[in-house]
């Protein structure tokens, strides 16, 4: 996808925007320490609100 085909997808999301690699990179840091001891069995998603009710 070139960046005409992300801006023109980034515009579909709630937010108007796509996350940046550091962005996700913080959700799976997150995940991998004990902050996230109390998470079993949940789905994270982190998409912008894509998925969003």
């Amino acid at each position: 996808m070139g960046e005409e085909g992300a801006d023109q997808f980034a515009k579909t999301t709630i937010l108007g925007l796509l996350a940046t690699p550091h962005e996700i990179a913080k959700v799976i840091l997150f995940l991998a320490t004990d902050r996230s001891a109390y998470l079993t069995g949940a789905t994270i998603a982190a998409d912008v609100g894509q998925t969003a009710p």
